[in-house]
């Protein structure tokens, strides 16, 4: 559908209002079906995962109806330009996006013997993201104004969903994916612990100065700072997500940051002297 619409978009083949109503289905399309609904699906497994924790019971058929029918109806009502059902559209996939916020609290609610690593950290600030920008969206269009919602829709949905999603990822896969001792992996994992509260806390608080700047709420020279935090908390995630074989032996790591994973100081000191 997105690409279709962006086909349509590119090719000059249409105009005018229907030109400008098929950018704007365009733009929710490749957000929040594309990208949000994979996302979505991905994280009802994903999330237990990273916290190592039994997947909970959940059934999740009207959620994903209705964020599926909430995606048609933003873009139906956009592209043709007719607010009543593009409004209906975003209560909908606000609804859905609700439902997803439930599988997250299930999630959290199951029993776990580790501390929450920074990794899964940043999913939950990332689906907390989504909930905003989905309620948020679905307001702007029961006002008609996804126009002057443009900003701040792709500050949500961009930086705080998508690409922080994709570095809360990142910090987890990399290290599980190379081959090793387990002692040696949980050791690279605990690399991306080291300064992981304010490196979450820089990438949020800079999201939401982007979001508020784009809104109008702050200026834009907060909004300038919020994507400096932003991009200098994502590129030390980023360099600890690619570095974290020789980060992990290196003396960066603190037994705090170990037993996160449950990595064996003595044998992370062991294998620092050696």
């Amino acid at each position: 559908g997105g690409g279709t619409l962006g086909a349509l978009v590119g090719s000059n083949a249409v105009g005018g209002e229907l030109w400008l109503g098929l950018r704007q289905a365009h733009a929710a399309v490749n957000l929040l079906g594309w990208v949000s609904l994979t996302i979505g699906g991905t994280l009802v497994t994903f999330l237990p995962t990273v916290l190592r924790v039994r997947m909970p019971v959940w059934h999740g058929w009207t959620t994903a109806g209705a964020l599926a029918l909430g995606l048609v109806g933003i873009g139906v009502g956009l592209g043709a330009d007719v607010r009543p059902v593009a409004a209906l559209g975003g209560a909908l996939y606000a609804a859905g996006a609700l439902g997803l916020a439930g599988m997250v609290l299930r999630v959290l609610r199951v029993p776990r013997t580790w501390p929450v690593p920074v990794a899964a950290q940043h999913l939950l600030a990332a689906a907390a993201w989504f909930e905003i920008g989905a309620v948020a969206l679905a307001v702007a269009l029961a006002r008609g104004g996804f126009l002057a919602f443009r900003e701040p829709y792709l500050a949500i949905f961009v930086v705080g969903w998508a690409l922080q999603t994709l570095l809360g990822a990142w910090l987890f896969l990399l290290p599980m994916n190379r081959p090793g001792h387990p002692d040696e992996r949980r050791r690279q994992l605990a690399v991306a612990e080291v300064g992981g509260p304010l490196q979450l806390a820089a990438y949020n608080v800079g999201t939401a100065l982007l979001a508020l700047a784009g809104a109008g709420w702050v200026t834009r020279s907060a909004g300038a700072v919020g994507a400096g935090l932003a991009l200098a908390a994502g590129g030390v995630a980023l360099a600890k997500a690619w570095a974290f074989a020789p980060l992990a032996r290196l003396p960066v790591l603190a037994p705090r940051h170990l037993r996160v994973w449950g990595a064996d100081a003595g044998l992370w000191q062991d294998g620092a002297r050696g």
